[in-house]
């Protein structure tokens, strides 16, 4: 009896921890409910240009070659980013002026592998209005992991 009431909890916890599918549903929902305010407050074909035009106009930031980076023609929405190749677009609030756009280069590790290493450009950027934009400041991250464990 006393195993089987341990199972019985151990049923209905797992339900609280198992997306439900209205759960997702919601999810989805709002995630759309995003993007559809997102085209409303962003020219995203405009925030295209800017990113291209940043980059062409400063195309090395802190030692890193910016024209290396892959930006494709055009922009998607996957959740609540927008994607750029791989450049990210962060928007959290569209009601906000301030949003970031940032590329991480995980493509090195070192020689023993005991260690990933990454680099990450981050552009602080603000909107004027729809279709303009300004970069307040530009971050340079360097970041490291290690494994403790083989």
């Amino acid at each position: 009896m006393r195993y089987l009431l341990v199972i019985l909890l151990a049923v209905v916890s797992l339900g609280y921890m198992v997306n439900k599918p209205e759960t997702i549903r919601q999810g989805k929902k709002d995630d759309q409910a995003w993007a559809k305010e997102i085209n409303q407050a962003y020219d995203l074909k405009a925030l295209h240009h800017f990113l291209c035009g940043q980059i062409k106009a400063n195309p090395w930031v802190d030692g890193v070659d910016l024209r290396r980076v892959k930006i494709t023609k055009k922009s998607t929405i996957a959740g609540r980013k927008i994607h750029s190749g791989e450049w990210t677009l962060n928007l959290p609030d569209p009601k906000n002026s301030e949003f970031t756009i940032t590329w991480i280069d995980k493509d090195k590790s070192s020689d023993n592998r005991s260690a990933e290493i990454w680099n990450s450009i981050t552009f602080i950027c603000q909107r004027k209005t729809k279709a303009d934009f300004m970069i307040l400041s530009v971050k340079r991250a360097d970041n490291i992991a290690i494994a403790l464990f083989d």
